[in-house]
């Protein structure tokens, strides 16, 4: 495909097309249309959204993206375009013991307004940046299906030592 049926595909109306295509760039790793692909981050369809986040936050891990990443996923009226964002902006941190970036996490459970999905990446996202996502963490947080579960799978004592371990290091 040459550039100009690349650029086509990016600004078509239809979300399923474009969505095809930042998910082929992201895996080609077609670098060069990485400012399209950011300006897609704030696309009408939500589709065209995911796939950015994915292209840039995930497959690439582009730093930049990272300011960009915390605003969708505090303030997107999609849940599956947040918890992308959330996904991708926590993965920046994984392993880094950041009691900053795992306190925000932590926020969101505390205020327990957010849909299923969200509240279970911010979960599974406070564990990936201690450093502590096991084969066990990982099998308990899959296993959430309801909010209701999440007390129980971690309870809020359990996450606020977690972090606070972090602040200590």
């Amino acid at each position: 495909m040459d550039n100009k049926q690349i650029l086509a595909k990016l600004s078509s109306n239809d979300a399923n097309e474009i969505y095809d295509i930042v998910i082929d760039i992201g895996k080609e790793e077609l670098r060069e249309y990485s400012s399209n692909i950011f300006n897609l981050l704030d696309h009408p369809e939500s589709e065209a959204r995911r796939a950015a986040i994915w292209t840039l936050g995930i497959r690439w891990q582009i730093p930049e993206a990272i300011p960009k990443l915390a605003s969708i996923w505090m303030s997107d009226v999609d849940e599956l375009v947040r918890t992308s964002a959330l996904i991708a902006w926590s993965g920046f941190y994984s392993d880094s013991r950041s009691h900053e970036k795992a306190s925000k996490l932590l926020e969101i459970v505390k205020e327990d307004k957010e849909e299923l999905l969200v509240m279970i990446e911010a979960i599974r996202g406070i564990y990936k940046i201690a450093g502590c996502y096991t084969a066990e963490v990982r099998k308990r947080v899959d296993g959430i299906r309801s909010l209701d579960a999440i007390s129980t799978f971690a309870p809020i004592d359990e996450l606020n030592q977690l972090v606070t371990t972090l602040m200590q290091d």
